[in-house]
């Protein structure tokens, strides 16, 4: 019978020695397909078995949204897994909920949903049963009575953001005379009028605001004071004056250095 010897690099290699090595190589292959098989797997396996959503966190001050509408809306965007869910299409379902400002949506590791809301804050009453925001946008509740005492701003849909910028700038500017604003009104002629709390009707034109609200504002701290009760409008719109209506509705004309 003929003999085989194996060799190594630095000598004679006995067959007992390449079985084991054989057998070593064999598990190895085993194993690493084992590996890779099991990499493959949890690449495609869906990511409930890993992260399912144990938890959905809500925060913010939650005054007028609706708790029930806001959990339908998450509810139909709810996967099994966290890893799933696709955030963008909630949160911009999200803000089309009645009262939502803005919101954002987040993954918390290992299993929360983390849904962060801001409502809106009303300043004004806009149109027919809409309401004004701070940031200037546009929203429709489900109702509008409780703001019946908020001011009302009127003009074109388009004008909405001057609206409100005008009303943010000169508001405060009425408070400090003790008056409040219960309308400002941009018409079609981009003439701005303001109508206050106690009927008193200011018209401004369309063009030097400041300059025309300084100009009341020395006509009211000084003659008119002590006739405010009995004035019903000021036009502001000529270069060089000022029209009074009285409540009896004589009209006064005065002249005042610009």
């Amino acid at each position: 019978m003929s003999s085989v010897t194996f060799y190594r690099a630095n000598g004679p290699v006995s067959p007992r020695s390449t079985r084991r090595s054989v057998l070593t190589t064999a598990l190895l292959v085993v194993l690493l397909a084992a590996g890779l098989g099991a990499i493959a797997w949890y690449l495609h396996a869906p990511s409930s078995v890993f992260l399912p959503v144990h938890n959905v966190k809500v925060d913010g001050e939650l005054r007028h949204v609706d708790a029930r509408t806001l959990q339908q809306v998450v509810t139909r965007h709810l996967t099994p897994g966290l890893l799933q869910i696709d955030l963008q299409a909630l949160r911009t379902e999200l803000r089309k909920v009645p009262w939502i400002e803005d919101v954002s949506v987040r993954r918390l590791l290992p299993g929360t949903l983390l849904i962060a809301v801001t409502e809106h804050e009303p300043v004004a009453r806009w149109g027919r049963g809409q309401l004004l925001g701070r940031d200037g946008s546009v929203f429709e509740p489900r109702t509008t009575a409780e703001f019946a005492a908020l001011p009302s701003l009127v003009g074109p849909a388009e004008m909405q953001r001057e609206l409100h910028a005008v009303y943010e700038r000169y508001a405060p500017w009425f408070r400090k005379l003790r008056l409040q604003v219960a309308e400002i009104e941009l018409d079609q002629r981009r003439s701005w009028r303001v109508t206050l709390t106690d009927g008193v009707v200011v018209e401004l034109g369309r063009r030097q605001l400041a300059q025309r609200l300084q100009r009341f504002a020395s006509l009211y701290t000084g003659p008119l004071l002590q006739e405010w009760e009995n004035v019903r409008r000021v036009d502001l719109r000529y270069t060089n004056g000022v029209a009074v209506r009285w409540r009896d509705d004589v009209l006064h004309t005065a002249q005042t250095q610009e």
